[in-house]
C-alpha cells in the first residue's frame, strides 16, 4: 500500500497514522529509500507501507474516527521563534559572557 505524506509529518506521524505503532516508524524510512527516521519525509511524497508490517486496527481505526492526522513538524521558523533572544545560549565567550 502507498499513502502520501502531509504537511509536517514525520516517519513516527506516519507511523502512528497507517499502522498503529510508534515502532514501525524505523521500517517506514528503512522500506522507503532506506532512510533515517531524521530524514523527514517529503510532503506530497509517496511513501510505501511494506507488506506483513504489522498493522494495530485498533489503533489506525480509533484515530480515523477522531478523524485525528499526526503531523507533528516544525517549520525553520517556527524552530526559530522558540529560541530565546537572550541567554546563556546567545552569549559569546569574551564577549558578552565574561568569566572574571
Amino acid at each position: 500500500m502507498t499513502v502520501t505524506v502531509l504537511v509536517l509529518q514525520s516517519w513516527f506521524d506516519l507511523a502512528i497514522q497507517h499502522t498503529g505503532s510508534v515502532m514501525n516508524a524505523y521500517a517506514l524510512a528503512l522500506a522507503n529509500g532506506e532512510r533515517s527516521v531524521t530524514d523527514d519525509p517529503v510532503s506530497g511524497e509517496q511513501i510505501l507501507i511494506p507488506e506483513g508490517m504489522t498493522i494495530l486496527k485498533k489503533e489506525t481505526d480509533y484515530l480515523k474516527s477522531k478523524t485525528a492526522i499526526p503531523a507533528t513538524g516544525i517549520t525553520q521558523t517556527q524552530l526559530e521563534d522558540f529560541k530565546p533572544p537572550i541567554g546563556i545560549g546567545t552569549m559569546i565567550v569574551g564577549s558578552t559572557f565574561i568569566v572574571d
